[in-house]
């Protein structure tokens, strides 16, 4: 029987008093993944049957998306090594999901990648003018339109994301509710304090910074 939500909460308070020697702090996480695997993907129940259910029918599609700058072929290079890195991680463990990638230049080397990796090359969507507030960026949520027709769960990942299990995990985790986000820990603008919560700032992780949030960490910009 799985724990109510005040017993998972008091379980998880308690991790902070064990200590990582621990010979049972394995069992104790394991226990703590179990838990959060019902308490996460549990359909929603009354009150609040309002919510849209996951659509358990629908396609689960991982997306990338990269705008390329002609003028700046550093930053594209640089680019395909973490989405390189990237990939390779995702097909380790699962060579069969269908992944997407949004793509507005024209080299051909991003072909080529897209081949190796078993990856679906498309264009920008056509709504997308690159005039817009934060354009370097915000193409992703456009691109998303390329596929407005179709009934997928959609799984959008940085370049910078490496995967260290079956990205399935994500879609039969996080199932419960219509959109899921996961805020970005460490940045100027955090609202949370430093590193995790640590008082330490980001320029002292700024060589390679691992971030465990469901078996997928970020590796950031060296």
């Amino acid at each position: 029987m799985s724990m109510t939500p005040k017993q998972l909460h008091d379980y998880l308070l308690n991790l902070k008093n064990k200590n990582s020697q621990d010979p049972n702090i394995e069992e104790y996480k394991r226990t703590i993944r179990k838990e959060l695997y019902h308490y996460r993907s549990d359909q929603p129940s009354p009150p609040m049957d309002s919510l849209v259910p996951y659509p358990s029918d629908g396609k689960d599609v991982v997306f990338y998306s990269f705008m390329d700058a002609p003028n700046k072929p550093k930053i594209a290079a640089h680019e395909m090594k973490r989405l390189r890195l990237s990939w390779s991680s995702l097909r380790k463990h699962n060579t069969d999901i269908e992944v997407r990638f949004c793509y507005d230049g024209n080299d051909l080397a991003w072909t080529k990648l897209c081949e190796e990796f078993n990856i679906t090359m498309y264009p920008f969507h056509e709504s997308f003018t690159g005039k817009e507030p934060n354009a370097w960026c915000i193409h992703r949520w456009y691109n998303l339109s390329l596929w407005k027709d179709e009934h997928l769960n959609v799984l959008y990942l940085d370049a910078d994301t490496y995967i260290n299990s079956d990205i399935q995990e994500i879609f039969d985790i996080y199932k419960r509710d219509p959109v899921y986000g996961r805020e970005e820990l460490g940045f100027r603008h955090d609202p949370n304090s430093g590193i995790s919560g640590c008082p330490s700032t980001r320029s002292e992780y700024n060589t390679v910074q691992f971030k465990q949030v469901n078996r997928i960490s970020h590796i950031t910009k060296p």
